[in-house]
């Protein structure tokens, strides 16, 4: 199957689902680990997260720091009082901690996202989109 999230037998199982059952604190997707159980090693369904990140988000890391820091020169999150721009940076250097990573990506989003609002277009991307060939 090459969509297996389209299924009809997925989408329905998955909408016959109460919200509360679907979310568990400290459990991470418990829905697809309890579907999964006996199939997938149960160390992985232990997981609290989705794991370490790997070379490419490190490679893209190293490739864009610049474009990413300037969107920390005048950060609107910043300006608004919802982020500490200093560690923001921290988590912008090959060397930040796992726990500085993690909201790495959220971060940038939602300044990307407040930048698009403040000009009424969208924001420009920090980076050439890459094109790809087959």
């Amino acid at each position: 199957m090459a969509l297996p999230y389209t299924d009809d037998a997925v989408v329905t199982a998955a909408l016959s689902v109460r919200p509360l059952e679907a979310v568990r604190p400290g459990t991470y997707k418990p829905l697809l680990g309890a579907a999964l159980s006996g199939i997938v090693p149960a160390h992985l369904l232990a997981r609290s997260n989705k794991g370490p990140y790997d070379a490419d988000f490190y490679h893209g890391l190293r490739r864009h720091r610049g474009e990413l820091l300037a969107l920390t020169e005048d950060s609107l999150l910043a300006e608004a009082g919802l982020i500490d721009t200093e560690r923001l940076r921290r988590a912008l250097h090959h060397h930040a901690a796992t726990a500085e990573l993690d909201p790495l990506l959220h971060t940038l989003g939602c300044e990307v996202w407040l930048r698009s609002l403040d000009g009424g277009g969208p924001a420009p991307v920090p980076y050439p989109p890459v094109t790809r060939t087959r």
